[in-house]
């Protein structure tokens, strides 16, 4: 007999939600076995803590990187890849409630994490709750790996692929329905050339975020006001302060953005005079695809086109410095890609260095593990779209046979690293239907026969 999900379960995932997005779990300061900070690790400490009550037995490792709980018996073990780090909240006082409380308004549960990753994880761990409390014989480990620092380096997987047993499949609950089956390659870089005595700026953030607005203090404020003003570019002065406005939206859907940062170098390349600068507005632009340096665009049959963020720019009397970040297309090499990029830094007279790299996944779609997720997403859902790929990282490159499944419903807005992030109800009732259903069909004795 299938599980059965009651009313009382569905509200006690939503104050799990509630309770993890208190946490500020945004990357900072070390401590001693606090590798990202204070907050990160409180939350770590609480949803080991909570899945001890419900009768998983946990580990934490001992240097702070990483947290996980497993239930089950069994050879083969199937992973729940989760990360309680976020993104920063950015201006909080543009937040319409504070980020760091949960609040449900519209049918919605609003908070920094209710869509990346807090609320996903917990719903997923909700499901297996259900099954562990309907008394179903597991026939595999189910083992739910809490990460610290997806939003950064992964500095917390790369220390677990090294110590830990790996999975034998397992899914991430960090995507949407109906599920990943190919990611793009991730590659960080960092652009460093000259200083300025007359141009200083630090602007935008995080690689992983397409700026959506960025406010600049200059001392030709007026003449890169009008500047922007003449390539009709939205923008606002005062003295000289200068914001200049975009479309933020995650780095993996670059093209679907509008990057502020590039908007205000549109301006700042009509008044000063500075090779990075003028290599990122020449080369760069307002073309995330990037054409101008790989002389076209680069795509393959699956993943698509390469897509190139300007995620964060620095000039100060000492350094200058552009953070990129570029999503591959996962049949074109790594080599063959980054050589034209290298060349065109090389030859405006700066430098690119690798700041982090990650491979991509390719996973056959007709496998019976693949198969098996999405007949349940159908059964629920009457959806028949075929699985999809991404520009998006999630930990399902770390380990072999995982996927990306979920949570979020493809008919809903994405949210992640947005102000006035938020899942709606329906959409965590319904992944924790599904969810569930996986769980069963896939790790217990019931939903196997």
């Amino acid at each position: 007999m299938k599980p059965i999900i009651s009313e009382e379960t569905r509200s006690d995932c939503i104050e799990l939600i509630a309770n993890l997005v208190k946490f500020p779990s945004v990357n900072q300061e070390a401590l001693d076995n606090a590798p990202f900070g204070k907050a990160i690790d409180d939350a770590l400490t609480y949803i080991l803590a909570f899945c001890e009550e419900i009768g998983m037995k946990t580990y934490k490792d001992h240097m702070g990187y990483y947290g996980f709980a497993e239930y089950g018996r069994g050879e083969d073990l199937f992973v729940v890849l989760c990360h309680l780090d976020v993104v920063p909240a950015d201006d909080e006082k543009k937040w319409t409630s504070p980020p760091f409380k949960a609040v449900i308004r519209d049918g919605n549960i609003y908070g920094r994490g209710t869509a990346d990753d807090k609320g996903p994880s917990c719903i997923a761990l909700y499901a297996l709750k259900t099954l562990i409390d309907q008394g179903y014989t597991f026939t595999k480990r189910v083992r739910f790996v809490f990460g610290t620092d997806e939003e950064s380096l992964w500095r917390d997987m790369k220390r677990y692929v090294e110590i830990e047993e790996p999975a034998t499949m397992g899914i991430v609950p960090d995507s949407s329905f109906p599920l990943t089956y190919a990611e793009k390659k991730l590659l960080n870089v960092i652009i460093k050339g000259p200083g300025s005595d007359q141009l200083a700026l630090d602007c935008g953030g995080a690689f992983n975020v397409v700026p959506g607005e960025v406010t600049s203090s200059l001392t030709q404020a007026e003449e890169v006001y009008q500047a922007l003003l003449s390539q009709g570019i939205t923008a606002d002065k005062s003295g000289n302060e200068i914001t200049v406005y975009g479309k933020s939206v995650h780095s993996a859907k670059a093209d679907k953005g509008d990057n502020a940062v590039m908007n205000l170098l549109a301006g700042i390349d009509k008044v000063y005079d500075h090779p990075l600068v003028h290599y990122l507005v020449e080369n760069i632009g307002h073309d995330p695809l990037a054409v101008a340096i790989f002389k076209g665009q680069m795509k393959d049959d699956v993943t698509g086109n390469l897509t190139l963020n300007v995620a964060k720019v620095i000039i100060n009397e000492s350094y200058s410095e552009a953070h990129l970040d570029l999503r591959m297309p996962v049949k074109l090499t790594k080599d063959f890609l980054v050589k034209p990029l290298y060349d065109s830094i090389e030859r405006a007279g700066l430098v690119g260095e690798e700041y982090d790299y990650l491979d991509s996944i390719y996973i056959d779609k007709d496998s019976d593990f693949i198969q098996k997720l999405l007949d349940v997403y159908r059964n629920h859902t009457g959806d028949m779209s075929e699985p999809v790929t991404s520009g998006g990282a999630t930990f399902a490159r770390t380990m072999p046979n995982c996927v990306a499944y979920g949570a979020k419903l493809p008919d809903l807005p994405s949210t992640e690293h947005q102000i006035d992030e938020h899942m709606s109800l329906s959409n965590i009732n319904l992944a924790l239907d599904i969810y569930t259903e996986a769980l069963y069909r896939l790790t217990t004795v019931e939903g196997i026969d």
